[in-house]
């Protein structure tokens, strides 16, 4: 990556958080003309897990589910603060309406996923989206006034590079990542969805600082990818003690969750997995879930495979790009991030 395109993306992203994304006024009422009392239902989440992106929120959402007390939504990504009333975002990118459509619209139909729950249950939603939206977290504040945010972050290059590769598996990107990179800037501008915002959506200060404003520094709990690594157990005793549940007895953290994978042979990737195949869709909905299950196994352990390293090159000149937010960072969340800029001949 060139130091002009670099220079060029600091003044894209860093300075503009919400460039590209169309302004959304405050709504005046819900779709569903609830009373007041019932938009702040108690049978709404608590907390809400907001990203980012390829940070772990997969394998958080997973843990806290086996947790007795805590109720997650069983819509993991579904999306309801960003894509739900008439005032939500239309971008022009060519998944543009399978983003919206693959979320949850209505707020009745986003209620009803926690109808089930126990009464002594703690709720909660995870969508990795709500971190990068410019009005998620007004609406989720419109709702949950009192809400707790679980953020989990990752070092910027790494997660722009694992963002990048999932949607090259899901058949949404045919670019390279340095040309994928170089196109951000005129997708962004022309419209494109959040999708293709890999460096954008890696300046985390804009984003946290606008939860912030919300809902206070003592409402929001930060993670890194890290903890949840390697310390899964104390991370979720701390996440536990954040949102008022208790210590879990035991849970099963051998499961990897959400893993970064690359097509083996990405024209063949690309046909079976894009959103807008409608002959896959139409099969995949008709299929048993026995079926759709072995395919599965089939599409990940035939047609994906490990990706490749990101170029240390770039590793080293995105981590250059990222690291002044880097160091703002470090004052927000009250953690020492010197290992996010260590360069790769160095680790």
């Amino acid at each position: 990556m060139s130091l002009t395109l670099i220079a060029t993306t600091i003044k894209k992203y860093y300075s503009a958080f919400c460039i590209g994304v169309p302004a959304v006024p405050k709504e005046k009422n819900n779709q569903d003309n609830e009373s007041v009392g019932e938009m702040h239902s108690p049978r709404l989440p608590s907390f809400f897990l907001i990203g980012a992106m390829k940070a772990g929120t997969t394998a958080l959402d997973a843990y806290l589910s086996q947790h007795p007390q805590i109720y997650m939504c069983p819509v993991k990504d579904g999306r309801f603060f960003w894509t739900d009333g008439e005032n939500a975002p239309r971008f022009s990118d060519p998944f543009a309406d399978q983003f919206r459509n693959g979320g949850i619209l209505g707020f009745e139909n986003y209620r009803s996923l926690f109808v089930v729950a126990r009464s002594d249950q703690i709720l909660g939603e995870s969508t990795a989206l709500y971190l990068s939206s410019p009005f998620a977290g007004q609406r989720i504040k419109e709702r949950v006034p009192n809400a707790k945010i679980i953020i989990l972050l990752r070092q910027p290059a790494t997660r722009s590079y694992a963002h990048y590769l999932q949607a090259v598996r899901n058949g949404m990107e045919h670019l390279d990542f340095v040309s994928a990179l170089e196109a951000e800037s005129w997708r962004i501008e022309s419209g494109w969805g959040p999708t293709y915002h890999y460096i954008k959506r890696s300046f985390y200060v804009p984003q946290v600082n606008e939860y912030i404003k919300l809902f206070g520094a003592d409402n929001i709990a930060f993670f890194l990818q890290e903890d949840l690594h390697r310390q899964p157990e104390r991370t979720i005793h701390a996440i536990c003690e954040f949102i008022g549940a208790a210590k879990p007895d035991h849970l099963d953290f051998s499961v990897r969750h959400n893993v970064t994978r690359s097509p083996r042979y990405r024209r063949l990737s690309w046909l079976i997995n894009r959103p807008d195949n409608l002959a896959i869709k139409a099969l995949r909905d008709h299929l048993p879930a026995g079926i759709r299950k072995t395919l599965g196994a089939w599409n990940r352990n035939l047609l994906l495979a490990d990706p490749p390293a990101l170029e240390r090159k770039l590793y080293d000149s995105l981590t250059d790009l990222f690291s002044q937010d880097i160091l703002a960072l470090e004052q927000i969340i009250h953690r020492d991030l010197k290992h996010w800029l260590v360069k790769s001949n160095a680790r």
